[in-house]
């Protein structure tokens, strides 16, 4: 269980119980809408930023940032630029709290029937179970066609009109009715008969529930009460991003990964024919995936190889979903977030990293100018004209700059025999004592 601190709403937290089975940012909308509910929220109090939630709670930003996005969509929060995030002071519907509580029991339902549902607790922790897929699993609500397969062309209601036009105008000039109703009847033929695919959609036709073509794009028909499209296949490229909350690395560190797959439809026939929701498979699909591929991998490689998890993604992926008709073109992490106890100790390491290569550097070129003294050394032993060389351009080195005073001791101007080079060092502007 994790507690987040309160921040000026009178005592409330969030609290995250990461084995309920319930998404995280679920949990985070159920509390505060429980809370507006139960009046432990009133009207502008204001909410913990969403850097202190993920703080407080350990999770990815993203999650708070969805789960206050929909809050604020539902009007129960209400964000002001600059100031904070407060209790909307708009009066929220009790239809909106009674559908939450029902959301809670449906959400309560499913988990602990996961086994028989088809799913496990897991796959619905990934964020990606919508209520909708929830209730068609369990068949409260089953939709054999998408709604976008009963929408109805401006084409057919063009004809439509013309049809209802042309039978009035009949019907007052022969003063019955007859034309009116049968024109009408030819016009909802036409309504429902008459269909238009855009250039990036193809369409399904089933006829007796048997597949007889695909349809689109462009102007098609079909016979109505014989003839049902399944639904409009989209087969521009899409984008569906997916998220891996607390999972486990290989090295057992617990890690928030966010990734993006960009996939599309290169054959709408097997996409409606050997898959129930193609949508929602690959979601799943994406998901799951995600999570075994973060087990099979260290934490160091998931931070400095993200284009091959990445690519090794988008190969799992692909065989899963060519069957259906489906190509993942690529799969590119986004975010890998860890705890931030973690970030502290790794920024430790790398800078002691940093340390012991620069002390390995300074020693390496300590023992390299001692072993060239060393050789130098030998040279001037058995060389005292070296030697004196040597000598003679350090000095020169040391007074060649003007108002610089070397001194040097008279044994050592013998022994060198720098008598004559006080003319020059006069000439230089030096003073040699």
């Amino acid at each position: 269980m994790r507690t987040a601190a309160p921040n000026g709403t009178k005592g409330f937290g969030f609290r995250l119980d990461l084995h309920s089975g319930v998404p995280v940012y679920r949990q985070i909308i159920d509390q505060v809408m429980g809370g507006i509910a139960a009046g432990a929220l009133a009207a502008g109090d204001q909410l913990p930023t969403v850097r202190q939630v993920a703080v407080d709670l350990a999770i990815n930003p993203n999650t708070v940032v969805r789960a206050y996005r929909e809050l604020e969509i539902r009007g129960a929060i209400e964000t002001q630029q600059g100031t904070g995030t407060f209790i909307s002071r708009r009066k929220v519907k009790r239809d909106d709290v009674e559908r939450q509580r029902r959301l809670n029991q449906l959400v309560g339902e499913f988990v602990s029937r996961a086994g028989a549902a088809g799913f496990t607790v897991e796959e619905y922790r990934s964020n990606s179970m919508s209520v909708r897929s929830i209730l068609t699993k369990r068949g409260d609500e089953a939709m054999g066609t998408d709604l976008a397969a009963l929408r109805i062309s401006n084409v057919g209601k063009s004809l439509f009109a013309i049809c209802l036009a042309t039978g009035g105008g009949l019907a007052a000039w022969i003063e019955k009715p007859a034309p009116l109703i049968g024109m009408a009847l030819v016009g909802l033929f036409f309504l429902f008969a008459v269909r238009v695919a855009d250039q990036w959609e193809r369409v399904v036709v089933l006829r007796f529930g048997k597949y007889i073509g695909l349809k689109g794009p462009g102007l098609f028909y079909m016979i109505p009460i014989v003839d049902t499209v399944s639904r409009y296949v989209d087969q521009r490229v899409r984008v569906t991003n997916v998220s891996a909350e607390s999972t486990l690395t290989r090295d057992t560190v617990p890690v928030n990964v966010d990734a993006i797959v960009f996939w599309m439809v290169w054959n709408a026939e097997k996409s409606i024919l050997e898959v129930q929701d193609y949508t929602h498979a690959i979601t799943l699909s994406a998901q799951t995936a995600l999570r075994e591929s973060i087990g099979r991998h260290e934490l160091h490689q998931m931070v400095a190889e993200r284009e091959l998890l990445g690519h090794e993604l988008q190969r799992i992926l692909d065989e899963k979903t060519t069957p259906w008709g489906i190509t993942v073109q690529s799969v590119e992490i986004r975010d890998v977030q860890i705890p931030q106890e973690l970030q502290d100790a790794m920024s430790r390491e790398a800078q002691a990293e940093r340390e012991r290569r620069a002390r390995v550097i300074l020693s390496t070129a300590e023992v390299e100018i001692a072993e060239k003294f060393g050789q130098a050394s030998l040279v001037y032993e058995h060389n005292p004209t070296a030697m004196h060389l040597r000598a003679m351009n350090m000095l020169y080195e040391a007074i060649k700059e003007k108002g610089s005073m070397v001194i040097v001791p008279s044994s050592a101007v013998e022994t060198m025999g720098l008598g004559g080079m006080l003319a020059t060092a006069s000439l230089g502007g030096a003073k040699v004592q």
